[in-house]
């Protein structure tokens, strides 16, 4: 009787523990996406980086999800799915700072409110930045951390170029990774 209380006991948790994981990890998908997130826009054309097949896939091991742009914070962090999402190595002046603005217009302009966006966040960079996942965003056929440095409106963060996954991407080292 006891044998049989224990494996009805183990056989209990492990249902609630698969449970656990389908609801708490709903994002996290088994095999990389191989298609690109919307890519019906036609906003922000000029930026070189648009989205292939591959270069949309999640890469490393770290998070990665699509979702809804739910908000644009400024020129470097957006918002999808209610999770704060910093742009890896690329840097924008902050809003009270020249060209702030700008950089989050620009921002705006390729990834409104609404997008679908893919997080791909950065496995050198796993514990964020004040509060933030730090990631590559791809969005509207765009990586968007590249398209801010191409438009002129933001700088390569060089710090965490030693830690990065994706500082041996071309876009990064064009930049100074």
């Amino acid at each position: 009787m006891n044998k049989q209380k224990i494996v009805l006991g183990g056989i209990i948790g492990c249902i609630l523990i698969l449970i656990v994981i389908v609801l708490f990890y709903p994002f996290v998908p088994s095999q990389p996406s191989t298609s690109p997130p919307n890519t019906s826009s036609s906003v922000g054309q000029e930026s070189q980086n648009p989205i292939t097949a591959q270069s949309a896939a999640c890469k490393g091991h770290a998070g990665c999800f699509s979702g809804h742009v739910t908000r644009v914070i400024d020129g470097d962090t957006i918002v999808v799915n209610d999770v704060h999402v910093r742009f890896a190595l690329a840097a924008a002046p902050e809003l009270s700072e020249n060209g702030g603005i700008e950089a989050k217009n620009f921002i705006e302009s390729l990834c409104p409110v609404g997008s679908n966006a893919l997080v791909d966040e950065d496995d050198g960079q796993m514990s964020g930045s004040y509060g933030r996942t730090v990631a590559e965003i791809y969005c509207n056929n765009h990586l968007v951390n590249s398209a801010l440095l191409d438009k002129g409106l933001g700088t390569i963060d060089q710090r965490f170029c030693g830690v990065s996954e994706f500082a041996g991407e071309n876009w990064a080292k064009k930049y100074g990774c």
